[in-house]
């Protein structure tokens, strides 16, 4: 007889609510909660395996400004899907008095209180989230969103330390097109991460004002920067607008570019898999994983989509552990 299966921690329960939603999901711990929404971890009851987070709005607590908002949350994530560093929605549900929003569940919890439990981060790992972040930032503009609300309680991490930015409750979106040019009116956001010329209550550059909070994204670097950090940080605080360091040209700075490689990938102790950045070919990633793999024990083969190029000259890698355990990894680097 084998024994019953475990219940996963996010579904222990704390709460007295229904445990079934919609006959579709079973309803885990809370999360989180706002002024009239609530964020519960869940399981689809079609797949067992599959966990999610469901973001309950209830109607009766909104009032007819908050409209807007859940629309252009919804659109946002919808039209942002495809990229690895953005929370992913999965569907929308509704009733007369509830709104559903079943996403893609961020089981590391947020960068914010990772922060507060381990201090200010080294180095590799601060460039590591900061990629990922400029990375999915430079996607929503280019997709014509801006978010409006950078912060590191709006960064999530996945089980495997991935970046995923989330809450995107106050953003933009600019109907066809990249979101250059395009300026916006409404002052909105957290004030202590806000750029200035969103507090002056002027027209303003959705895309300039989130350069401005990506430094605040990423606030506990470590307290002896290299000169190159300071130079980007002293230009993304720029408070002027037109003179303030772009995201093209953020994402083309060396220390932007340097590849963090093995470097603890997602400080697990048991690796099983990770995402890490290159400017390499994709030959040359390639032949460094055989190389670094095979010195490890294991036999590399590739897969669909192992690498994927975000920007010139900037791959993305992905590597999975598909058989056997996990290595224990110290510190692994792997350079150039």
């Amino acid at each position: 007889m084998e024994p019953p299966p475990q219940i996963p921690p996010q579904l222990q329960r704390t709460t007295s609510i229904s445990t079934t939603l919609l006959n579709k999901y079973e309803l885990g711990r809370l999360l989180g909660r706002g002024s009239f929404a609530k964020v519960y971890a869940a399981r689809s009851l079609s797949d067992k395996t599959q966990l999610v987070a469901i973001k309950i709005i209830d109607k009766t607590k909104t009032d007819a400004a908050m409209e807007p908002r859940i629309i252009s949350e919804i659109s946002a994530m919808h039209r942002l899907q495809h990229h690895p560093n953005v929370l992913k929605i999965h569907e929308v549900m509704a009733t007369k008095t509830k709104i559903y929003l079943v996403m893609e569940l961020a089981s590391g919890g947020d960068l914010f209180s990772k922060i507060q439990k381990m201090g200010k981060l080294k180095e590799p790992a601060a460039r590591r989230y900061f990629q990922q972040l400029v990375s999915a930032i430079h996607f929503c503009h280019q997709n014509g969103v801006s978010h409006r609300d950078i912060k590191p309680h709006n960064l999530l991490l996945d089980g495997k330390g991935n970046l995923k930015i989330s809450d995107f409750g106050l953003s933009a979106l600019k109907n066809g097109g990249v979101d250059v040019g395009f300026l916006l009116q409404t002052a909105c956001g957290t004030p202590a991460f806000t750029a200035p010329e969103v507090m002056a209550r002027r027209g303003y550059d959705g895309s300039k004002a989130d350069a401005w909070k990506i430094h605040k994204g990423e606030y506990q670097l470590p307290s002896c920067l290299k000169k190159p950090v300071k130079s980007i940080i002293n230009q993304l605080l720029e408070p002027n607008p037109n003179k303030r360091m772009s995201i093209e040209a953020l994402m083309n700075h060396p220390w932007f570019l340097k590849r963090v490689g093995f470097v603890r990938l997602f400080e697990v102790k048991y690796w099983r898999g990770g995402r890490f950045t290159s400017s390499e070919t994709v030959e040359r990633v390639a032949e460094r994983v055989r190389e670094v793999g095979g010195r490890l024990g294991y036999s590399v083969e590739e897969g669909k989509g192992g690498v994927l190029e975000i920007v010139e000259k900037l791959m993305v890698v992905e590597i999975k552990v598909v058989e056997g355990g996990g290595v224990e990894f110290e510190d692994l680097h792997w350079e150039n």
